[in-house]
Order: structure tokens, then sequence, then C-alpha cells
């Protein structure tokens, strides 16, 4: 099962949201309790990644291969080890967002969760939106730009 869909949920007083039911069911099937939470990679867009726990020991296991010596990768290992918090849902099917990421991501009372396969990613909503109309939307060509950029990388 691969985490799907895109959902509208506000943030309580105490920094939770609520998880879809349909992610909720996907976390289950992949057996994964806890989440990896962490800053996205965009300069444009406000968003955090939520990995499965599974999912970021695999990548933790590659940054290890990374040399302690070298400059840029302890950059990588600032960004990735000091941004990032385990977090588990209550049993309400709650997230809490760490204070830190919450005040970072600069979040208000409202935000977009969506399913990207084997991970899922928590927007600001006026960021998502314009990612979808500056990138996504068929009209900016920008859609068809992106398919042809995968197919030639990845061979899809």
């Amino acid at each position: 099962m691969k985490f799907r869909g895109s959902f509208n949920y506000s943030v309580d007083a105490k920094l939770r949201i609520m998880l879809p039911n349909e992610l909720r069911a996907a976390m289950k099937e992949m057996n994964t309790g806890s989440l990896i939470i962490l800053p996205g990679f965009s300069d444009k867009y406000k968003y955090l990644f939520l990995l499965p726990k599974a999912y970021c020991d695999k990548i933790e296991t590659k940054l290890e291969n990374l040399k302690f010596f070298d400059g840029t990768a302890q950059k990588i290992f600032t960004f990735f080890f000091g941004n990032s918090f385990e977090i588990e849902p209550d049993n309400q099917g709650r997230i809490r967002i760490p204070p830190l990421l919450h005040k970072m991501m600069g979040f208000n009372n409202d935000v977009v969760i969506t399913g990207e396969g084997d991970f899922m990613k928590l927007w600001e909503p006026a960021d998502h939106a314009a990612m979808l109309k500056e990138e996504l939307a068929p009209a900016s060509g920008r859609l068809e730009d992106l398919l042809k950029e995968i197919n030639e990388k990845y061979g899809i």
C-alpha cells in the first residue's frame, strides 16, 4: 500500500493534527507506528516530510557512508539529524508537530497532508496551492518537462 491523496486539516493549540484514516491505514499495512518528521528541501515552498521509520532507516544507512571529516557531509548531518524528530500518532490518530518545525515552517491553523507514495508531506496550504499551480498545472508546461526529466533519468 502507498500513501495517496490530499487532505486539509487544522492544527490545534497543542500543535497536533489528525492523520486521515486512509494514511493511518497505509501506516498499519506498512507496519509502522512511528514517523520521522523533518523539513522539506525546497527553498520556495514550505513543507515537512513525514517518513515511516523503516523508510528513514534506509536513508540513514546511506548517510552513514558519508565521511565524518567532509564539511559538506557535516551540513547534511546537521540538516537531517538536527532537524528531524521521531513522532507517533496518539490513540486518536493525531501527530504533534515539534515546536521547532512548526515555527520554522510558519504554519498557522491549517495544513495540507499529501500522500507521496512511500512517505507523506505536510504543507503550508498557500505553498501547496502555489506548487500545484506553478509546477504541476498542465497549463504551466512544467509538468510535461518534469515527466520527461524523470523518464530520461529513471526510464519510466
